[in-house]
């Protein structure tokens, strides 16, 4: 009851106009429901403006949140999408987290190989701009993995 008195507080979330802000503020819900109900808003919210610099950050919560819930088949593409545009829009701190999300997605399919490829491209971007979220999330993969390569 008093979680759902919380989320019907968040009538605003509707109205925001920035995708991003969406996502930050479902971090701080941090339910199933969130993931479940926000996040998915915060994307079609950026889909709907056309916010091609806020659709990759509005994924990568998408992404992450679908993968610590289970849902790989949804977590995988979702960040795809994200590190693609990311990618082509010059966001290189976001592609960076992307591909972290994609190792930590491979980790939990058992994906070694793929794991290990994705996390050491994020870590290559992510430690010389001093990342530490990224860093930690592609090390988490490492680990996940079974592999015993770490960030440096």
């Amino acid at each position: 009851m008093v979680l759902r008195n919380w989320i019907r507080r968040l009538h605003w979330l509707r109205h925001s106009t920035t995708p991003f802000t969406c996502c930050t503020r479902q971090l701080r819900v941090s339910t199933a429901v969130a993931v479940t109900q926000l996040v998915p808003r915060a994307v079609a919210r950026a889909r709907t403006l056309s916010a091609v610099g806020d659709l990759p950050h509005a994924l990568l919560y998408a992404a992450l949140g679908a993968a610590t819930a289970g849902y790989l088949d949804q977590a995988g593409p979702q960040a795809a999408e994200g590190l693609q545009i990311a990618r082509e829009t010059g966001q290189e701190t976001l592609a960076a987290a992307l591909l972290a999300a994609l190792a930590k997605v491979a980790a939990l399919r058992g994906e070694e190989e793929e794991c290990r490829s994705r996390a050491r491209e994020s870590l290559a971007m992510a430690i010389p701009r001093r990342l530490g979220l990224v860093v930690a999330l592609a090390s988490e993969a490492l680990v996940c993995c079974g592999t015993d390569d770490g960030p440096g």
